[in-house]
């Protein structure tokens, strides 16, 4: 039995085993060919029509085995791969980008956003580093696996430079969040549904790059914080990057996140992923 279904599912044969069958031939026969590599003649190969069992086509001649030619094939193989990659990675960018706008429309990127750049970034003492920071985030950006904060007094380019480093993502069609935290948040009540919230969450876990600007300047409630705690959890999770910038250090930062009146470990964990 197993024979006999193997032999059904057959369908293409070697020149030698259509005449060996005596299988009508209703095409023309393509000539043999040689192994470009080690002069192996290689023969043609036909489909069997499983209806009528007659060849009505021919396709390309047999492969030789010879070590050249398989390594040629495999490299072959793995240009298309690559291809196959490239292509799935541009669908995917496409459709996320296409989830950003249904709720952001382009709303973040205003003419003020694109003239933000890392050319026109003016460094000084006290953000010396951050440009480098920055540079790095980008030259690295498809290994980055965690988090990045920008800290420091307002006026210091924390906003300007995680714009800049938006700006030369999106050249690479990346797809990109960035707002307030209360500018994310609002999006669940604007569209407001089971459905929605789920979808919303996941974007914001999911998308390559989410920035939190001024991260600590709103006043914190268990709610606002539960979602910052399940959007930066789930994004160190899915190993994904995230960009916060804030005007505090990292015990002012805490005390901004923590809800008066409460000891809350949301907030120690928050701070946790943010500083280590």
């Amino acid at each position: 039995m197993q024979n006999r279904v193997m032999e059904k599912s057959k369908i293409l044969y070697s020149i030698e085993e259509i005449l060996k069958n005596g299988y009508p031939i209703k095409t023309n026969i393509p000539e043999d060919t040689r192994c470009k590599y080690c002069n192996k003649v290689l023969k043609p190969r036909g489909i069997l029509n499983p209806i009528n069992k007659t060849i009505n086509v021919f396709i390309e001649n047999e492969k030789c085995n010879c070590k050249q030619a398989i390594e040629e094939r495999e490299k072959a193989k793995e240009k298309l791969q690559e291809e196959l990659m490239k292509q799935y990675e541009n669908y995917r960018k496409e459709e996320y980008n296409k989830k950003i706008k249904q709720y952001y429309g382009t709303d973040f990127i205003t003419a003020q956003f694109k003239q933000k750049t890392l050319e026109n970034f003016i460094t000084n003492e006290q953000n010396s580093r951050t440009k480098l920071a920055a540079e790095k985030f980008i030259s690295d950006f498809k290994n980055f696996k965690n988090g990045i904060i920008f800290e420091g007094k307002s006026g210091t380019g924390k906003t300007h430079i995680s714009m800049a480093i938006c700006n030369e993502l999106l050249k690479e069609n990346t797809p990109i969040i960035f707002g307030t935290l209360t500018e994310l948040v609002d999006k669940y009540a604007k569209f407001y549904t089971n459905h929605t919230e789920s979808d919303l969450t996941k974007l914001y876990t999911k998308v390559d790059l989410l920035v939190i600007d001024n991260l600590g300047l709103e006043p914190m409630n268990d709610w606002l914080l539960s979602k910052l705690f399940t959007i930066i959890n789930e994004r160190i999770l899915n190993e994904l990057p995230y960009i916060n910038t804030t005007n505090y250090d990292r015990d002012k930062l805490k005390q901004r996140l923590s809800i008066p009146n409460k000891v809350c470990e949301t907030t120690n964990s928050i701070i946790s992923f943010f500083y280590g």
